[in-house]
């Protein structure tokens, strides 16, 4: 590319604006990075703030000798019903409008998101989540399931995998995809793959999928017992020979996302009583030691040494932290006269 054709093309500058600090980088149209560099951000002072990434993202222009499109990443959000600043930690925000008084100050249009936002875009398109994709359920018009798939970054419309009924989909090594979907009157699991078989895995009738170890050997599901038909409980099953490995029959067990630990939460029904017991696993290990015939009562959780966390919850990538649900609930008193 020739350099009169290249001081033609836009670069973008992006701006990161914390409580701190504001970190400013430019780049190529292409990803390649021309520029980068933080100021201390002017803490409680709207308009100085303003005028900081205003003056910066000029500085930048004029240093590349190149005009550039600008997006920032806040603290916080821009209300689609007010158009100002709402939730953000740095407080000189708040009820302002942000984006428009910087576009004014830059004579330009400014993008802006929220900075939680703004990483997961990165992330989908030049991070972790490059040249993946996410497999769903989604219903018709007849509510009837079918599985698709997307990919991460969006590039793509999602697509339909196949015409027959699915859901409850979990993705196993090398684009395989294991699935609930209805044969008859019962529940049973199917398997597909990335050259669009798909078949029935051989075990008893399945009620609900919920987890798949890392290696997509093993799958958590509550199902039928295969030497009771009438009981069900919840089970590990081995996605080659289907064999059943008994886990409890009061929780719901899941693999970390390292594949490094077993999360098997009890209660989970009952309100404010939900306990998350975290196993680790040795390598090569898909299953912590059990009873024989499964975990029959939460003081039998209680006893082991598992870590365990006061609400339901999934160990991140790292093991040491993890994401948890937690309810609240609001209530009005309402007085309703008696005739």
């Amino acid at each position: 590319m020739s350099i009169a054709r290249e001081k033609q093309e836009h670069i973008r500058i992006g701006v990161d604006l914390g409580g701190t600090k504001i970190e400013f980088v430019a780049l190529e149209r292409h990803g390649r990075e021309l520029h980068r560099h933080r100021i201390a951000t002017p803490r409680f002072d709207y308009k100085g703030t303003v005028l900081a990434v205003a003056h910066a993202a000029e500085g930048i222009e004029k240093e590349l000798g190149r005009s550039a499109t600008v997006g920032i990443g806040i603290p916080g959000t821009i209300s689609t019903k007010t158009g100002l600043v709402k939730n953000a930690n740095s407080t000189w925000l708040n009820g302002k409008p942000f984006d428009k008084d910087l576009s004014r100050a830059l004579g330009r249009e400014v993008r802006c998101a929220n900075d939680a936002n703004c990483l997961a875009v990165s992330e989908a398109t030049d991070g972790a989540g490059t040249g993946k994709h996410v497999v769903f359920a989604a219903y018709d018009a007849q509510h009837r399931p079918h599985l698709w798939m997307a990919p991460v970054d969006r590039s793509e419309p999602p697509r339909q995998l196949f015409a027959e009924e699915g859901d409850q989909p979990l993705a196993a090594p090398g684009g395989v995809i294991y699935y609930r979907s209805r044969e008859g009157s019962e529940n049973q699991l199917f398997r597909y793959t990335p050259e669009g078989k798909h078949e029935k895995v051989k075990f008893p009738e399945l009620h609900e999928l919920h987890g798949i170890s890392r290696d997509g050997k093993w799958i958590s599901a509550w199902t039928q017992d295969a030497s009771d038909s009438r009981h069900s409980s919840y089970f590990a099953i081995s996605t080659e020979n289907g064999q059943q490995v008994p886990i409890c029959g009061f929780c719901f067990a899941s693999w970390g996302a390292s594949g490094r630990s077993l999360a098997v939460i009890s209660n989970i029904f009952v309100s404010g009583s939900a306990k998350t017991y975290i196993f680790p696993l040795k390598p090569g290990e898909d299953l912590p030691p059990m009873p024989q015939d499964g975990w029959q009562h939460f003081l039998e959780l209680k006893a082991t040494k598992a870590r365990v966390i006061d609400a339901p919850a999934v160990p991140a990538p790292d093991e040491q932290s993890y994401a948890l649900l937690r309810r609240s609930y609001h209530r009005n008193l309402f007085r309703i006269p008696l005739l």
